[in-house]
């Protein structure tokens, strides 16, 4: 046991007993002397204590207690005079050493708890700022359940720092902690070596890969920026600026995928693998179809059979017929044979319709072809012409022989 120690011990047993005597002579003095070395002295309300020829403790008239000095300035005041020991030090009953604090070899301070094995449990140095404690610690917690437990009331809020469970500043910039909140009076940045996770429900919502691509929903958004597993929801418009969108992507793009690519500035385009539908959105019911393989666009059939498949009735203001169409001049060539009305009567009675006009049956199987369908009735019409012309050619003659007729008849 320190020397200092003991002597701090013993002080308040020889206090007792010659504190009767202090108070009946406060202003003599008594001196007890075992040998030249080791003495107590005891003047003008003041007990001095000697070993070794050096004075080691004093109780002051104000009842201040000094070790290694002689003018205390608080009810206990200790002084090593030797650097790097023990200024005062509490040992348990089994001679272990509880506690402890002094100076070190910088002239800095430090103090110690000790268990009962003599186990560091609390330590403090002055030097370097080091705080270390074995155990659990509470801040307003008296059953710390953590290693370290803080206990408050209040939230803060906006900014209501003093609600803090820990305030965190340098100066300028602050930063608060209750149970329910993380608040920065200004940026908040956190940093991973690796990725930031964020959870809720015990289960890891979103989660920052170190390159900066952001899962959510899932924890591997690999080299997308973001990556969403799950239904989306924007209450505002959803800019992408001249990126393609990807739906799917099974090959990395090269086939298989689904998507709106950006061309240029005033372009874009759809893709996908097989086909694109347009739903009408309260029956889900599909209106429009285009089938990418074959080029074929269906409205109002999803198994659209033609390049343009219409299932109802369609309105143009205007129709262009191609500029390669067979046109029907050529019936007014000298070299076309115009078919006899009897024997186009004779084909009416046997197949009810004109010749060249595909039948009712026809139609109905294969429809009709409404450029090739205007070539032919134009044809019709330009037949039909013809025959008008022929006949009225031959009531002309009629007329005239008629008329010669009649003025021979006049002239008898």
């Amino acid at each position: 046991m320190n020397s200092l120690t003991k002597v701090a011990i013993n002080t308040y047993v020889f206090l007792a007993i010659f504190s009767q005597a202090i108070a009946e002579a406060p202003n003599s003095a008594l001196a007890y002397q075992q040998t030249t070395n080791s003495r107590i002295l005891i003047e003008s309300n003041i007990i001095r204590f000697y070993t070794g020829g050096v004075e080691r403790m004093i109780v002051d008239n104000n009842g201040n207690i000094g070790i290694g000095t002689t003018a205390p300035s608080n009810t206990l005041s200790v002084k090593s005079d030797i650097i790097g020991k023990d200024a005062f030090n509490i040992f348990n009953s089994e001679d272990v050493e509880i506690f402890e604090f002094g100076t070190l070899n910088n002239n800095q301070s430090y103090f110690k708890v000790n268990d009962k094995d003599g186990n560091v449990g609390m330590l403090y140095r002055t030097d370097s700022d080091e705080f270390y404690v074995l155990g659990k610690v509470g801040i307003g917690a008296s059953s710390p359940t953590a290693q370290l437990s803080i206990t408050s009331t209040g939230t803060i809020g906006e900014g209501n720092f003093e609600n803090s469970s820990i305030y965190m500043t340098d100066g300028s910039m602050e930063l608060g902690i209750d149970p329910n909140q993380i608040y920065s009076g200004q940026n908040l940045v956190l940093n991973a070596d690796s990725y930031l996770g964020f959870k809720s429900g015990n289960e890891e919502r979103v989660r920052i890969l170190e390159n900066g691509n952001v899962g959510i929903g899932n924890s591997n958004p690999g080299t997308y920026k973001l990556k969403v597993s799950g239904t989306g929801y924007f209450t505002d418009d959803l800019t992408v600026y001249k990126k393609d969108i990807i739906l799917i992507d099974k090959n990395n793009g090269t086939a298989d995928g689904l998507g709106i690519k950006f061309i240029d500035n005033a372009r874009m385009a759809l893709y996908a693998d097989a086909e694109i539908q347009f739903r009408e959105s309260d029956s889900d019911a599909t209106q429009i179809i285009m089938n990418l393989n074959d080029g074929r666009l269906g409205i109002g059939t999803i198994s659209p059979q033609y390049p343009l498949h219409v299932s109802g009735t369609a309105y143009a203001t205007k129709f262009r017929a191609p500029s390669n169409a067979v046109w029907p001049d050529y019936v007014f060539s000298d070299k076309y044979v115009l078919n006899s009305l009897e024997r186009v009567e004779n084909y009416i009675e046997k197949n009810h319709h004109l010749p060249d006009v595909p039948s009712a049956a026809e139609v109905e199987a294969n429809g009709v072809d409404l450029v090739d369908m205007q070539a032919l009735l134009l044809k019709k019409i330009e037949e039909l012409t013809l025959y008008l012309i022929e006949k009225d050619n031959e009531v002309r003659q009629l007329n005239n022989r008629l008329q010669t007729i009649e003025n021979l008849i006049k002239e008898k």
